[in-house]
């Protein structure tokens, strides 16, 4: 290929910057309503039109490299050269539709792009799918769209059996069924399953043979998953363009589906020297992506009132959480898709704390508070700053919840900050030696485990425990005042998530006061977002 486009940064209006990866996935994602959408709709026109008033992202950095006086051969075996008049020059289309350029139009419009801003060139390089439209990509017939080895994804096909083959593979794996491409009966489409009998030489086709296929159900009959997920995978193997833009490509599809699709998705980019930006809210399309190994780069956006956020995570950083086994198998990768998360240090804490929460949002007559909110396990407080400290650096606002005795480890409990994003002052330590000096000189931590603030000494180191509990909450760190989440009502027997149960059956979610004075920052953020 002599001619290669690529973007290589976007940057919002709010003044961000994020680099995008060449080769691989970049996946965009952020809450509802957060601009995933408009930012696919600004690059394309940033792209295309030089006096486009984008929205989200306001720039990008892209670049056309390449022989460009060998245009003219690279249309040719990548577009659609249409018919022309006697004495016109012959024009040519993108394989997936766009605009029709001469060549020396073409020409005039790749050399005016030394910043990367293609204008009416743009069409012939990127491709972008808009939400639900995937399902019409590739169903019906191939029609007769021009001239050329690069006609049309369907033509690209038709012309090369290994590129069906590829498809119908992957048809079969993740739907159960392959996939036949209708050679022979007039109207070359694809159908679904296996014609039973061996396919005859394209010069000498069968009676037989033409039957057995035309037997065959067409792509279009199928359900709106099939016919999405095979439509996206018929402009990646065999569409034209170099750069996708692709929206919510797991619409229609069941989990399994949708990760399935990441997984192939982020395989065949790399494979075929491919940048696909996605944009999504769906956890599985994400495992999937992350289940390949293969280049994938996280951008999520957020947006407070008209100014728009952005804010990556290197593929270093999300290999190192999806290494830890623990992580990879928790729900944290859910938290890229709410407003906060909570970090805890196991499932019944979760369970308890998020009740708490629903219960303080119910009564303040809006659940969306704690609809807003996910809670996350994290396997015990040195794994909580890994999840926190991921998620901060992608925009969410995190918290961790820990027991009481988090403060027995100076260096956990300032990584647990900083993961939340806070900072360790004079002040902080001033408190903090307080009252780690006091429990370290009567040998009080064992103590403290269940009792929290009731156990310090009274006076001076009381005073300072409180004020480093204050000072560590407004910074989104809650350490448990009573010592753990079993001390809020130690009449109740049990320890972790039986003591959940009972508890929730008690109703004591709902009647401890210390228990809903720690989870009340969590409703007034959610009431401020």
């Amino acid at each position: 290929m002599t001619l290669r486009y690529r973007l290589s940064a976007l940057a919002s209006n709010g003044g961000d910057q994020v680099t995008v990866p060449s080769v691989g996935v970049t996946c965009i994602v952020g809450g509802n309503n957060a601009g995933k959408s408009q930012a696919l709709r600004d690059i394309v026109q940033i792209i295309s039109d030089r006096s486009a008033r984008p929205v989200a992202v306001t720039a990008i950095a892209a670049a056309l490299t390449g022989d460009l006086s060998q245009s003219e051969e690279w249309l040719e075996t990548t577009a659609v050269r249409q018919p022309a008049p006697p004495g016109y020059p012959p024009s040519y289309t993108p394989t997936h539709g766009g605009n029709q350029l001469t060549l020396e139009q073409f020409n005039t419009w790749i050399r005016g792009a030394s910043d990367g801003l293609l204008s009416h060139a743009a069409t012939f390089f990127y491709w972008h799918a808009t939400a639900g439209a995937l399902v019409g990509y590739a169903t019906g017939g191939m029609g007769t769209p021009g001239m050329g080895p690069a006609a049309s994804p369907l033509g690209a096909l038709f012309r090369d059996g290994d590129l069906e083959e590829r498809l119908s593979v992957l048809s079969r794996e993740v739907f159960g069924q392959p996939l036949t491409l209708d050679r022979v009966n007039g109207d070359v489409r694809l159908r679904v399953g296996d014609p039973g009998l061996p396919a005859p030489p394209l010069n000498r086709p069968t009676l037989q043979y033409a039957d057995a296929v035309r037997r065959l159900a067409s792509l279009e009959h199928q359900g709106d998953g099939m016919r999405a997920f095979m439509g996206l995978a018929l402009y990646v193997v065999a569409g034209g363009a170099q750069v996708l833009l692709v929206d919510e490509p797991e619409a229609f599809l069941h989990p399994a589906q949708a990760r399935a699709l990441g997984r192939w998705l982020a395989t065949e980019a790399q494979a075929q020297d491919r940048q696909i930006i996605l944009a999504t809210h769906d956890r599985d399309l994400v495992l999937g992506l992350l289940d390949a190994e293969a280049p994938v780069k996280m951008i999520r956006i957020s947006r407070n009132s008209d100014r728009t956020s952005l804010h990556e995570l290197s593929e270093a950083e999300l290999s190192d959480i999806w290494a830890d086994p623990v992580l990879r198998y928790s729900n944290v990768l859910q938290g890229l898709f709410h407003e906060q998360v909570v970090v805890c240090e196991a499932d019944a804490d979760c369970r308890f704390y998020g009740a708490v929460l629903d219960a303080l949002a119910t009564e303040s007559g809006s659940r969306s508070l704690a609809d807003a909110t996910l809670f996350v396990p994290s396997g015990g407080k040195q794994r909580a700053p890994v999840l926190a400290g991921a998620l901060s650096r992608l925009g969410v606002s995190a918290y961790v919840i820990a027991d009481f005795d988090l403060l027995n480890d100076r260096d956990q409990l300032k990584a647990a900050l900083v993961s939340v994003n806070g900072v360790w002052d004079q002040d902080l330590d001033r408190l903090y030696l307080a009252v780690a000096g006091w429990a370290n000189q009567t040998s009080a931590w064992p103590s403290l485990k269940t009792q929290g603030l009731s156990g310090l000494k009274a006076g001076t180191v009381y005073s300072a425990g409180k004020d480093l509990l204050d000072r560590l909450a407004s910074m989104r760190l809650l350490l448990v005042p009573v010592g753990e989440m079993e001390s809020f009502d130690k009449s109740v027997d049990g320890h972790g998530s039986p003591w959940v149960s009972a508890m929730l059956e008690k109703g004591g979610h709902k009647s401890s006061a210390e228990a809903r004075q720690l989870v009340g920052p969590l409703a007034a953020r959610s009431a401020a977002t």
